[in-house]
């Protein structure tokens, strides 16, 4: 008999888009967790965010949307920094400590536009992300929801050529573990979505901010601490062709003991 132990768990990977401020690089996160994982982590950020809707008066739908959080803009804009900051320890902390791992995907646009004009680079770097999604985290299937946007029919339609030819490149994958299509949410519905946004937003920071001002520097190293110390991997690479940019064109692939 099958029992439901002896059966690789849907993982689910929720993925959402970030561009670094001169919109030179393009960036693809995804939180991916288990069930159990999903449920714990929207519990947590729930009642994280009906404490901060009652203490700042803020409107019920508010999202944890990385850059307007960290910056105080949008919703946010009354909320003292060292409350917003303390938030995003809380966030964090809820989704470090039920997430499977985060992968994030990068692309310098210029090089790529050089290289393979004919691929938008939204297209391009979703593709490598899935091809991530399909082969490391072998043998379990994996559910894809991201972020909902104009593209999303044609990013389907892309998924669709994918199964039937494979993925271009020395890959060439079908993608055979990523289950069913892709699906599209809005972040307002999803807090596992504004969970990858915040998530994807921090490690962007962390990552790219060369100069920060002493006491980000700390807050940095302290979000730092809890993403790459928790035992869990945080799959990341940043892609130029023919290093242009060598500062972006590094392969991270980190575990905190």
């Amino acid at each position: 008999m099958i029992t439901a132990t002896t059966l690789p768990s849907v993982l689910l990977a929720y993925v959402d888009e970030s561009w670094n401020k001169p919109r030179d690089v393009i960036r693809l996160g995804a939180v991916v967790c288990d069930g159990d994982g999903a449920l714990a982590i929207v519990e947590a950020l729930d009642e994280i965010m009906e404490k901060v809707v009652a203490d700042f008066k803020l409107p019920g739908d508010t999202e944890f949307h990385g850059y307007d959080l960290f910056w105080g803009e949008e919703e946010w804009v009354d909320v003292p920094i060292e409350a917003r900051k303390q938030i995003i320890r809380e966030a964090v902390d809820a989704i470090t400590s039920n997430y499977e791992t985060l992968f994030v995907r990068g692309l310098h646009i210029p090089c790529h536009d050089r290289v393979w004009p004919r691929w938008p680079s939204l297209r391009w770097v979703l593709m490598q992300l899935l091809e991530r999604l399909n082969d490391d985290l072998h043998p379990s299937p994996v559910l894809v929801i991201a972020d909902s946007s104009q593209y999303d029919e044609l990013h389907r339609a892309q998924f669709k050529e994918f199964r039937k030819y494979g993925t271009p490149g020395y890959r060439n994958s079908k993608l055979e573990r990523i289950v069913d299509t892709l699906h599209f949410a809005e972040s307002k519905s999803s807090r596992l979505l504004q969970a990858a946004d915040l998530m994807l937003y921090i490690y962007q920071r962390i990552k790219t901010d060369k100069n920060p001002d002493p006491r980000l520097a700390k807050f940095y190293a302290e979000l730092e601490k809890m993403i790459f110390n928790r035992g869990k991997y945080v799959r990341a690479w940043t892609y130029c062709p023919y290093d242009e940019q060598p500062y972006i064109s590094c392969h991270i692939r980190e575990r905190g003991e």
